[in-house]
């Protein structure tokens, strides 16, 4: 049986090569999301959305399905619409 040389790694929907950059990126150990260096890399995700949004207001990410977004969307207009009557 041969083996064929190189790096073989799942490359869907490829084949894509990725670049040395991208596979270190991969390789380094994750950040635990309950530690204080994943909340500054949050904040500065999300300042950093604020020119792609084009907007100076706080951005909000909704980490969820797409429907609870929707949902989460409807709720507060309904609660808004319900208020004020």
């Amino acid at each position: 049986m041969t083996r064929p040389t190189g790096r073989h790694f799942l490359q869907i929907p490829g084949p894509t090569n990725m670049p040395d950059e991208v596979l270190r990126a991969i390789a380094a150990p994750t950040i635990d999301h309950r530690g204080l260096d994943f909340a500054r890399l949050g904040k500065e995700v999300l300042e950093a959305l604020r020119p792609v949004l084009a907007t100076t207001q706080p951005v909000v990410v909704c980490p969820s399905p797409g429907t609870s977004a929707w949902e989460a969307a409807l709720v507060n207009t309904s609660a808004t619409t319900v208020g004020s009557l």
